[in-house]
C-alpha cells in the first residue's frame, strides 16, 4: 500500500509548504525488498537488518555520497523520498549518516528515517550522541525524528524552539509537536510576544507533568 508521510520539518528550513514524503511500506512500515539479497553492507549499524543486493548496495552508497553536497530544496525532497522507498535495507546508510556526517547529511538522513515511522529504530538512534545546542536545526530534526517514531523524551527541545526568535522555526517546532501530541495548547508563531510566552509556559507544565508521571510509573 501507498502511505503518506507527513512534510519534511526541518530539512528544508525555507519551504513550509514542501508535499509529503511518499514512501511504499508494508503494514509493519518496511518495504520488502524487491531483489536477492546479500550481504554487501560493512556499515557498523548493518546489525540485523535486511542485507540490500550488490546493486542497491552500490547506489545506496553513491546516493549517501550525494548528501553533504545538495543545494535546493527539490533535489533534497528527492533523495530523502528515494530513500525512505529502499526501506529496511537504507538504515544502515542512514544511520551512519546521522552518527558520522555533516549537519546537511545528517538532517537528511534523519528525516528519511522519520518517514519510515519504524520504532525499532530508536534503540539504535538512542545509542548516537544527541547533538547540543549549538547544532541548531539538526537538534530540531533530531528530536522531530524520535518524537515521529514514538519516543517523546526530546519533545522539550521542540519546545524550546517555540521560544527562537526566527517564526520559521517557531513555526515548524510547532508542527512536529502538534502532529505528534495533536496538542497546541494555543501557541501561534505569529502572534503576540506575551501570547506566545504564556503558550510556551502551558506546553513546559505539559512536559513536565508527563515526566513527572512516567517517573512515578518507573
Amino acid at each position: 500500500m501507498r502511505k503518506t508521510i507527513q512534510p519534511i520539518a526541518f530539512l528544508l528550513p525555507l519551504t513550509l509548504g514542501l508535499a509529503a514524503c511518499v514512501s511504499s511500506v508494508t503494514s509493519t512500515g518496511m518495504r520488502a525488498p524487491t531483489s536477492s539479497t546479500s550481504h554487501v553492507s560493512d556499515s557498523p549499524y548493518q546489525g540485523d537488518w535486511l542485507k540490500p543486493s550488490a546493486d542497491l548496495a552500490r547506489r545506496l552508497r553513491d546516493q549517501g555520497a550525494r548528501m553533504p553536497y545538495l543545494h535546493t530544496p527539490q533535489e533534497k525532497y528527492d533523495l530523502v523520498r528515494w530513500l525512505s522507498d529502499q526501506g529496511e535495507v537504507a538504515y544502515p546508510l542512514l544511520l551512519e549518516t546521522v552518527a558520522t556526517g555533516n549537519s546537511a547529511a545528517a538532517q537528511i538522513a534523519l528525516s528519511a528515517l522519520a518517514s519510515s515511522g519504524d520504532p525499532r529504530l530508536l534503540p539504535v538512534l538512542d545509542e548516537i550522541p544527541f547533538p547540543g545546542p549549538e547544532t541548531g536545526l539538526l537538534r530540531l530534526e533530531r528530536a522531530r525524528c524520535h518524537m515521529v517514531l514514538g519516543d517523546w523524551d526530546h519533545a522539550p527541545v521542540l519546545i524550546e524552539g517555540l521560544g527562537s526568535n526566527a517564526p520559521l522555526v517557531r513555526g515548524l517546532c510547532l508542527k512536529a509537536l502538534r502532529e505528534t501530541t495533536r496538542m497546541q495548547f494555543g501557541f501561534e508563531p505569529q502572534g503576540d510576544e506575551s501570547d506566545r510566552e504564556a503558550a510556551i509556559q502551558r506546553w513546559e507544565a505539559w512536559s513536565a507533568a508527563r515526566s513527572q508521571d512516567a517517573y512515578q510509573q518507573g
